[in-house]
C-alpha cells in the first residue's frame, strides 16, 4: 500500500499564492484534490471508486485537523505524521485545517 503525498515540491515563487488540484487519480481508484495557501495546506478532498484504505502525509501545520464526510464530522488532535484513513465506494473525504 502506497502514500498519498500533496504538494510535495512547489516552487518558491508559488508560495506566496493558492494553489490547487482536482481529481488526479491516485492509488485503488482514488481521486484526490487540495488547496495550499500562504500558510500551508488547507484542504484535502478523497472521493474513492472502491473501498480503501488510504495513508495520507500529514503536512498540515495545525495541530487539529476536520476530517468530514456526508455522515459526520469531527475535530480531531493530529500530530502523526500518517493519516490513514478507511474510505467506501462512492464516498469523499474531506480533511481540512483547523482554525480557532
Amino acid at each position: 500500500m502506497g502514500y498519498i503525498r500533496v504538494f510535495p515540491a512547489i516552487p518558491d515563487k508559488w508560495l506566496n499564492r493558492e494553489i490547487s488540484f482536482n481529481n488526479l487519480r491516485s492509488t485503488n481508484g482514488v481521486l484526490v484534490s487540495a488547496v495550499r495557501d500562504v500558510d500551508g495546506l488547507v484542504r484535502i478532498s478523497l472521493c474513492s471508486e472502491q473501498k480503501t484504505t488510504v495513508n495520507i502525509y500529514n503536512i498540515f501545520t495545525s495541530n487539529s485537523i476536520i476530517i468530514s464526510s456526508k455522515s459526520e464530522k469531527d475535530i480531531i488532535k493530529c500530530k502523526d505524521k500518517i493519516l490513514k484513513l478507511n474510505i467506501e465506494a462512492g464516498e469523499t473525504i474531506s480533511i481540512e485545517r483547523y482554525s480557532i
